[in-house]
């Protein structure tokens, strides 16, 4: 999801993956929008100005061609500043910025082309995910301390993993 030279689109049901993306990118000056909302062209506009990350929520199997050449990284260079030509108009492009689409369809059919512009990843629930959730779920309600201190070696799991490939 953050490493890909595509923008990510996220198969999500359940809404797991665009809760850990909030979370996540809230500290960023997140903005949540839709392809259907008024106010869409403006607030892609606007991210892409200012360098804010922007999540397109709820995206069926078509996308609205406006939104191609953000997709595709049109970026070019006029004097100084980065422009994104969308439809008649040149915006200003910040490379902080950053795209992130979520589909609720569970089983959707993605054309060629769109699997191509991005990258798309599955959040579907498993069974083994699901078992693991529910463990915890239960684990936080009976005995909390116990979950929190799962929850702390979990981290520290991650961020011991990160020094060790940093050393290597």
């Amino acid at each position: 999801v953050t490493r890909s030279s595509k923008w990510p689109l996220l198969i999500d049901p359940q809404g797991q993956g665009l809760q850990w993306l909030k979370n996540r990118e809230q500290v960023n000056g997140l903005k949540v929008t839709q392809l259907i909302e008024k106010k869409f062209r403006n607030h892609l506009e606007d991210s892409m100005i200012m360098g804010t990350p922007l999540i397109i929520e709820n995206v069926e199997e078509e996308l609205d061609p406006i939104i191609d050449p953000v997709l595709d990284k049109q970026v070019q260079k006029k004097g100084k500043a980065l422009v994104i030509v969308l439809a008649d108009k040149e915006v200003e492009y910040d490379t902080k910025f950053k795209l992130f689409l979520t589909s609720k369809l569970a089983n959707p059919h993605f054309s060629p082309e769109l699997c191509a512009q991005l990258t798309v990843i599955n959040f579907t629930v498993t069974i083994g995910g699901l078992e693991q959730q529910l463990l915890a779920r239960t684990l936080l309600h009976e005995r909390a301390e116990l979950e929190e201190q799962r929850q702390k070696l979990v981290e520290d799991v991650n961020a011991n993993q990160k020094i060790l490939k940093q050393l290597e």
